[in-house]
């Protein structure tokens, strides 16, 4: 291939290594690398010397209770999945599944027939296997053409030993057979498929709503016509399967609704742990000092800061490079909730696959916002992998079955770096726009479309 990423099409040669993968990704892997060691050594001293729950601070305590115990690991059982019961797709959902779209019922039914036939822990073994498959798939990709004796050090560092793969594993969350769609999707914007991105957003929007916003992206790189069949294919695929309930489909959709946004507001923004990435967080600690408001306040804030900056990045943001405009979209379709759990930070494992397969240009045109907007996807990148743990203790410890589960450095950095990267990449799209006016382009295309 010969091209920067900073091009429309193709992308990738002039950045690649002899190594294979771009300069900057290299970087990124010895950044990883580094701080992997460090991470390794924070966790023996607060282990030993503090009784810090190292593996707690960075995911829920073990003993979570959900199952009974012959058929967990100890006194483990991976509670996003074994909570999910129902006895037919016409079932009413009960309990946590109320929470959850009846579309990733179809996703389920393969490891419930496991389950039937082989028992609990059969299915369980199962999804665990095809979720650490499904979060390894990006990376894999990117080391495709690495030399063999250094794929294991980048699938290591960019993947294995992430924060976000570990809690995925930990909890068992569906979120984690999003990430090959989500990959797909930003691959297809690079290479300029949308038809090919519109399935892929389909398809992650049955396991996570909120994977919806991506069709912004479509939007904002003028691709009309996939954009739309890209909300209408994930609002169909979200309530159609309400409708197998007959005449209670509508009982059942609302209960769903309301549960959703019930439990976006089930965890305090001021608590320490569970660690929570959200962007609300971000702005309530920023601000707390200042404003004494509840933490409603700050989350309406927070929703008014990101639709102002999706205004702002659709209407102006075409000649964005695709792989920044899907990155953007992606942090707000994973962190504009309440609480964002560690496991949200898995769009970060395809992002990284692609910076460190094709390098990372923001624009196609120069302009001297390049460098930071490049600098904090850089950094968000390396504090949502990293699972380095230092405690903060700015509320102070909490205290769990006799261990102490102590707040992490990471969620308070990545949330409010992920917010500034939102605020340069709006900024960066105006200032692309506002040259290209200059330069003598007419608005009409400037504000065009694709056929």
């Amino acid at each position: 291939m010969t091209g920067t990423l900073g091009a429309p099409a193709p992308v990738g040669g002039l950045d690649d290594t002899p190594e294979g993968g771009s300069r900057l990704g290299w970087n990124l892997i010895g950044t990883l690398t580094g701080l992997l060691g460090i991470a390794a050594l924070a966790a023996w001293i607060q282990s030993s010397y503090f009784r810090v729950d190292v593996t707690g601070s960075i995911s829920f305590y073990g003993a979570d209770g959900m199952c009974p115990p012959p058929d967990g690991l100890g006194v483990h059982c991976w509670s996003d999945y074994s909570a999910i019961r129902f006895n037919s797709l016409t079932a009413p959902p009960q309990n946590v599944e109320v929470m959850y779209p009846l579309s990733t019922r179809l996703i389920r039914i393969p490891f419930m027939i496991v389950e039937n036939t082989a028992g609990f822990q059969a299915g369980l073994t199962a999804f665990i296997i095809i979720s650490a498959l499904a979060v390894l798939a990006p990376t894999a990709w990117a080391v495709w053409r690495v030399q063999w004796p250094l794929k294991p050090v980048v699938l290591t560092a960019s993947c294995v030993v992430t924060m976000p793969f570990l809690v995925l594993l930990d909890r068992g969350n569906v979120i984690a057979l999003s990430v090959p769609f989500v990959f797909l999707f930003l691959l297809a914007l690079v290479r300029e498929r949308p038809w090919l991105a519109v399935a892929c957003m389909i398809v992650a929007s049955s396991i996570k709503p909120q994977f919806m916003v991506l069709g912004l992206a479509l939007v904002t790189l003028r691709y009309w016509r996939p954009a739309a069949v890209g909300f209408a294919g994930s609002g169909a695929v979200i309530v159609l399967p309400f409708l197998l309930m007959g005449d209670r489909w509508f009982s059942a959709l609302t209960t769903w609704r309301d549960e959703s946004l019930s439990w976006t507001g089930s965890q305090p923004l001021a608590g320490d742990w569970p660690p929570n990435l959200s962007l609300a967080k971000a702005v309530f600690e920023s601000l707390q000092s200042f404003v004494d408001q509840p933490d409603s306040y700050f989350v309406r804030l927070t929703m008014v800061f990101i639709i102002t900056l999706c205004v702002i990045i659709v209407s102006t943001g075409r000649h964005l490079h695709p792989l920044l405009v899907g990155t953007v979209f992606l942090v707000i379709a994973c962190l504009t909730l309440s609480p964002a759990y560690a496991y949200y930070a898995c769009f970060a494992i395809p992002v990284m696959a692609l910076v460190f397969r094709l390098g990372f240009t923001p624009s196609a045109l120069p302009s001297r916002w390049d460098r930071p907007i490049t600098a904090l996807l850089s950094a968000g990148l390396v504090v949502s992998l990293s699972p380095i743990l230092i405690s903060v203790g700015i509320h102070g410890p909490a205290q769990l079955d006799g261990q102490v589960i102590t707040s992490s450095l990471a969620p308070r950095l990545s949330s409010m770096i992920w917010m500034l990267f939102l605020l340069v990449a709006a900024t960066l799209s105006i200032v692309n726009w506002r040259s290209q006016l200059r330069a003598g382009s007419p608005v009409a295309e400037a504000l065009g479309g694709h056929p």
